[in-house]
């Protein structure tokens, strides 16, 4: 059974024949900033975990120090100062480097920042000067993540009822996609497809992971459920790491959802 066949429902028509209307989306202005206030453009940061094998070091005060990072984008980075003290005050550079993992050797970038504020938590700041190098590892390592922001999710009462459950659908670039069943707020069955990646499971079944071999790359709208898959004889660890990485990203995915999903891909 290909459970993405005729995945959305027909479009209601008039008694006439027409096409029934359709309301014009209505969308509000944004808002001025407030005279005097800087607002500084910064990209979708992500939130790090443990998950994240990522290493900060910066210089403070002519010392050396490993940070912990709290969150990170092409533009900045958020770090966690904890019981350390001497920071610098809002406006200041700050010299350090990053070191992310590849599957090779670990790249270590190092960055000039300003500090944006300083609160009992945390640190925030944004790269100056020459950014090209860091935020193309920014953007590398973080393939992923970003890949799940950009997901948009599709109205349920566009989908095809399923007799098994409500079904929910979201979609994204580079075949980036995740389709689910559930029934009683659980989950019944779910797909995840992101950068060639594929996984599958639900509940009594075992979770199943491949690749997809023949990609479609059309840019019609439709999940492309008759891809064909070559499965892993076991579970690959960077696969399944990535696969939850990717759901912990999905911003629209509730959290009921999300912890059932990623509890069905570590089974």
């Amino acid at each position: 059974m290909n459970l993405f066949s005729r995945l959305f429902t027909k479009e209601s028509k008039a008694a006439s024949g027409a096409p029934a209307a359709t309301s014009t989306p209505q969308f509000k202005a944004p808002s001025k900033p407030a005279a005097g206030v800087l607002k500084i453009p910064r990209a979708a940061r992500i939130q790090l975990s443990p998950l994240h094998r990522l290493r900060c070091k910066v210089i403070v005060n002519g010392q050396e120090r490993d940070s912990l990072i709290a969150n990170l984008s092409a533009s900045g980075v958020g770090l966690l100062t904890g019981a350390q003290t001497g920071w610098p005050t809002p406006d200041s550079l700050i010299q350090g480097s990053l070191e992310f993992p590849n599957a090779a050797s670990p790249v270590t970038v190092s960055f000039t920042a300003k500090i944006i504020h300083v609160s009992p938590q945390v640190l925030g700041a944004h790269f100056e000067g020459e950014t090209d190098l860091i935020r193309e590892e920014v953007r590398r390592y973080f393939k992923v993540e970003l890949g799940a922001l950009r997901m948009s999710k599709v109205a349920p009462d566009m989908l095809k009822k399923d007799a098994d459950g409500e079904p929910h659908w979201s979609y994204g670039d580079n075949g980036c996609e995740i389709f689910y069943l559930t029934r009683d707020s659980k989950i019944v069955r779910f797909n995840l497809a992101f950068f060639g990646n594929y996984a599958e499971g639900g509940d009594g079944f075992k979770t199943r992971f491949g690749q997809i071999v023949a990609a479609d790359t059309s840019e019609k709208l439709q999940y492309k459920g008759n891809e064909e898959i070559r499965w892993d004889a076991g579970v690959p660890a960077d696969l399944a790491l990535n696969a939850v990485r990717f759901v912990e990203s999905v911003s629209h995915l509730a959290a009921g959802e999300r912890a059932s999903i990623i509890s069905l891909l570590q089974s």
